[in-house]
């Protein structure tokens, strides 16, 4: 996976992927506390499209170890 850059982190949460509940969907856990679906990405491609939806998201890496837990945006244009 080749690194996403100049994103702006507008939430990180403390909670981990495996605290959150299962969905019946591998890619997708639930989070009680803050009621939304959080998804979990493992490609710039999906970190891309979760942005545009504003979905928070787990980014892992190649090896599946868990290197986010929260909410990223794009960085404003004018």
């Amino acid at each position: 996976m080749a690194e996403i850059q100049n994103c702006i982190i507008k939430f990180k949460c403390t909670k981990t992927w495996e605290s959150l509940a299962e969905s019946g969907n591998a890619n997708k856990r639930y989070c009680s506390e803050c009621k939304q679906d959080v998804y979990a990405c493992r490609t710039d491609s999906d970190i891309a499209r979760h942005i545009k939806l504003s979905n928070c998201i787990a980014i892992f890496n190649q090896t599946q170890d868990k290197l986010f837990v929260g909410e990223l945006s794009t960085p404003y244009k004018k």
